[in-house]
């Protein structure tokens, strides 16, 4: 300790005649040295910081569980979009197919209806699958806002569309 400059101050623990450990501010300055240099006297208080020190480690354990939580999430939602949108895509592509195919041209408009709501939902599905990806760009830092048309009616037919079985079914 010798050439210590002559205070200090450190936070550390005492262990209390009560039997508890308690984080304790020590501060002081050394008031005799020995020929060597050597503090022989010291001088100081300690200062009973227990409580902020555990409301520190508590806050700072919470804000760890958090984060980690908030990552684990992140990547569960962008593993969950992207196993999702690869059948989606297929589905999708197949049933552009079978539309556009001209032997379902000649079948009933029943089928081409069925293909197009089929369609149209596959595509409802997809957005939301895009949507749940957004949350873990918005998250991560790496969102792009972009205006996009949108025409009210189509989104209230395909509403419409979706739940008129269900409903036809429940009466």
């Amino acid at each position: 300790l010798s050439g210590v400059a002559d205070s200090y101050g450190v936070e550390h623990r005492l262990y209390t005649k009560s039997g508890e450990w308690k984080w304790v501010l020590g501060t002081g300055r050394i008031t005799a040295r020995d020929e060597a240099g050597q503090p022989i006297r010291v001088v100081g208080v300690n200062l009973d910081i227990d409580e902020r020190v555990q409301s520190a480690e508590r806050l700072e354990a919470a804000l760890e569980e958090a984060e980690s939580a908030n990552a684990a999430k992140s990547a569960f939602l962008a593993n969950m979009s992207h196993e999702i949108r690869t059948p989606m895509t297929a589905i999708l592509g197949y049933t552009g197919l079978r539309a556009d195919d001209p032997a379902a041209r000649a079948d009933e408009a029943k089928v081409r209806e069925t293909i197009g709501i089929v369609r149209r939902n596959g595509e409802h599905l997809l957005s939301i699958i895009n949507d749940v990806l957004d949350i873990s760009k918005i998250q991560a830092g790496a969102m792009s806002v972009e205006a996009i048309p949108m025409k009210p009616v189509e989104i209230l037919n395909d509403v419409h569309t979706l739940m008129a079985s269900r409903a036809q079914a429940k009466r």
